[in-house]
């Protein structure tokens, strides 16, 4: 027995596959319409062409020029053989498009057939700029002005800056009477040193180095409260751009460290001790195994339990330097001239390990 027939009608599907798969058709070259580029019209060239479709379409008039009025003599019209009523019966039948006399307007003259701006509309279009492209150019040329301004004035305040005067015996006098102002007497330094750097062309007339040296050393002393043995010397050892360096230094405080007594811990255990103590520390440098710099400390660092048991001594690091150059061995004899509180003593000690 075969199949039972099903006759039932089926809907029919969509394109096939290759139906699906075809590309739009395409045309030989000789047979596409070759398309001219269009140009696109000046701004000028657009109102010309806009004002011409309205006249066309009778939506606008032309305007005719203003003549100038000329006294015509009768004789001339009697010539000619037109009377007044035939000039009225003229102006009836014109339309306006002709101007009088045969002459023609600037609108009706031919135009050319390409469309492409001449240079006259460019050029106009350039000038027809928009508000903001004016504003901008304005704000442009007021922006330079002023930055030409500011050089004038910077280049006049250094010209003016270059020499600097030194005050008159009197001046110097009424500042003996009063205190010291700090702000005048460091421009007044600062001013000097620059001076004396560049001393053949900064200097007053008239003014010699000595004076300038004096003034400077007195305001040294005054500021950083030396007194004028001991700033003269420094001011012979010292070159003036480094002295100013030096004497800056000597106001910076020096950091608080520590030496660890080797004979009794080891900075480790110390440091460790100390930390769980609040203090905050670090290694004062990979140059020494034993000293510690201490930043601050919720503790008196001369009256911890480790100081009072000599764990430790507050000593400067540069105090480190003579007895790490001296490196004594064991069992040498060493004579301390200068044992006074007796820092480097006891390092010497530590090192010795007790003898010699």
């Amino acid at each position: 027995m075969g199949r039972k027939g099903n006759f039932v009608e089926k809907t029919p599907s969509g394109p096939g596959r290759k139906a699906k798969k075809q590309k739009p058709p395409t045309l030989p070259d000789h047979l596409k319409e070759a398309k001219e580029p269009r140009e696109t019209l000046g701004r000028r060239s657009q109102k010309r062409a806009a004002k011409r479709s309205a006249v066309k379409a009778g939506t606008a008039t032309r305007k005719k020029p203003a003549k100038k009025n000329k006294a015509v003599p009768n004789e001339s019209l009697d010539s000619e053989g037109m009377s007044d009523d035939d000039g009225e019966r003229k102006q009836l039948f014109d339309d306006g498009d002709s101007d009088s006399m045969g002459g023609q307007s600037e609108d009706d003259e031919p135009l050319d057939d390409n469309f492409k701006g001449s240079s006259g509309d460019s050029s106009d279009d350039d000038e027809e700029e928009l508000p903001i492209e004016k504003k901008s150019k304005q704000l442009k040329l007021k922006k330079k002005q002023e930055d030409e301004l500011g050089e004038k004035e910077l280049l006049m305040n250094i010209q003016q800056s270059e020499k600097y005067t030194l005050p008159s015996g009197e001046e110097i006098e009424k500042e003996l009477l009063l205190p010291p102002d700090l702000t005048i007497l460091k421009s007044r330094i600062k001013e000097v040193v620059g001076v004396l750097s560049d001393f053949t062309i900064k200097r007053e007339e008239g003014r010699d180095r000595v004076e300038y040296l004096d003034q400077l050393r007195r305001d040294l002393c005054s500021y950083y409260s030396y007194n004028d043995f001991l700033m003269g010397a420094f001011m012979e050892t010292f070159p003036l751009g480094e002295l100013i360096d030096f004497l800056e230094a000597n106001e910076t405080p020096r950091p608080m460290t520590i030496r660890t007594n080797t004979l009794k811990t080891r900075r480790r255990d110390l440091a460790q001790a100390l930390i769980n103590r609040g203090v905050n520390l670090d290694p004062i440098g990979k140059w020494s195994k034993v000293g510690l710099v201490i930043y601050n400390s919720q503790v008196p660092v001369g009256a911890t339990p480790e100081y009072l048991a000599g764990h430790y001594i507050l000593q400067g690091a540069s105090s480190f330097l003579p007895v790490m150059a001296l490196a004594p061995q064991e069992g040498d004899k060493v004579l301390d001239m200068s044992a006074a509180p007796g820092g480097k003593t006891s390092h010497i000690a530590a090192l010795m390990k007790n003898t010699g």
